[in-house]
């Protein structure tokens, strides 16, 4: 369920993108460069813009990842799952469950870098 509301905001999203590639030309040359250095094929110029960046691709890979049945194979990454959706209510119950699970911050971070990245760029191009 997460997947298909995502892909929907990112839907939207895109459309967005393209809409201000056409009015904006610095932004415009920022995508096609950024385009030009993604070895995969995408389906759309602006999706390598989603590609390279960390954030999207992050909201990608735990709205993936962190899918019941993932998680049930990987149940180290429940605590990382219940830190993310915490960070999304931008409240102080990330920080709480932080330290409930003894995870820091720059371990947090460290497996968005390593696991939840990589996997929205698989979504992505997918």
């Amino acid at each position: 369920m997460a997947m298909k509301f995502y892909l929907c905001w990112i839907h939207l999203a895109l459309r967005e993108m393209a809409l201000r590639m056409k009015v904006d030309e610095g932004f415009n040359q920022r995508v096609y460069q950024i385009s030009r250095t993604v070895k995969q094929p995408l389906p759309h110029v602006v999706a390598s813009v989603m590609y390279h960046d960390a954030e999207y691709s992050n909201h990608f890979g735990h709205a993936y990842v962190d899918q019941p049945s993932n998680l049930k194979a990987n149940v180290y990454l429940q605590p990382y799952a219940d830190i993310y959706y915490a960070t999304i209510l931008a409240d102080a119950s990330a920080k709480i469950l932080l330290e409930q699970y003894h995870i820091t911050q720059e371990e947090f971070t460290l497996c968005n870098q390593v696991v939840y990245q990589p996997s929205g760029r698989e979504v992505i191009v997918e």
